[in-house]
């Protein structure tokens, strides 16, 4: 039987356990009630059916895009484990944009990190093709006077390194410390302060640098 809901009156091909109980008859949808009731055009008899599910979900995908969010759905096999921290490539009326799994809404509304596609009602999701990265730039002398805040965008890939500059940024200032989002499942910290050490900026919750110059702040990207 086909995976769709069946219409009362519809036509619909299915083996008749009368009649043909190896090989489909034409039957007809008398009502539907989570399983349909049908009658086989061959031998009259009626009985009971399962209509057989849809191989994918259709499941509801939100995309934070900032201070901005748009829905569109997403075609998943329902029976394939979503987690937190994974991406993918979702398409909305405005293309495609890869994104992070950062929330899953089960359909009895309950927030968790892991669920079959089948089970989840939303997937909540961030976009990480171009990522805002909130930073702090402190001054030279170490005083409190002077200091910056501002958000730098940049590809979601871009390397932000500790003791070296900020990338794409028209200032001189040298990254002392990173915070990292919850969802970069694939680091075991929570920050990061060790010369050297490389987060991708779609991982960068804030970046704290210090300036070395008297430039002003300004964000290339901005």
């Amino acid at each position: 039987m086909t995976a769709s809901t069946p219409a009362p009156g519809e036509q619909v091909g299915t083996p008749c356990p009368a009649c043909s109980p190896a090989d489909e008859q034409v039957h007809v949808v008398l009502k539907f009630d989570g399983h349909a009731t049908v009658r086989c055009t061959a031998c009259d008899h009626v009985h009971k059916v399962i209509p057989e599910q849809a191989p994918e979900a259709d499941v509801r995908v939100v995309v934070s895009l900032g201070d901005e969010s748009i829905t569109t759905t997403a075609a998943v096999p329902r029976d394939e484990m979503l987690a937190v921290g994974e991406e993918f490539v979702a398409e909305t009326d405005d293309g495609p944009v890869g994104v992070r799994i950062t929330s899953l809404e089960r359909r009895n509304d309950e927030r968790v990190e892991i669920a079959p596609a089948a089970a989840i009602r939303t997937i909540w999701t961030r976009a990480v093709d171009n990522v805002g990265v909130p930073t702090t730039i402190h001054p030279a002398d170490g005083s409190r006077e002077g200091t910056e805040s501002e958000t730098i965008y940049l590809p979601g890939d871009a390397e932000l390194v500790v003791g070296e500059p900020i990338p794409h940024a028209d200032v001189d200032a040298t990254i002392e410390r990173m915070l990292l989002r919850t969802d970069a499942v694939s680091y075991d910290i929570d920050a990061v302060d060790r010369r050297g050490r490389t987060v991708a900026a779609k991982d960068v919750k804030r970046v704290y640098a210090r300036r070395r110059g008297g430039d002003q702040w300004r964000s290339s990207w901005g």
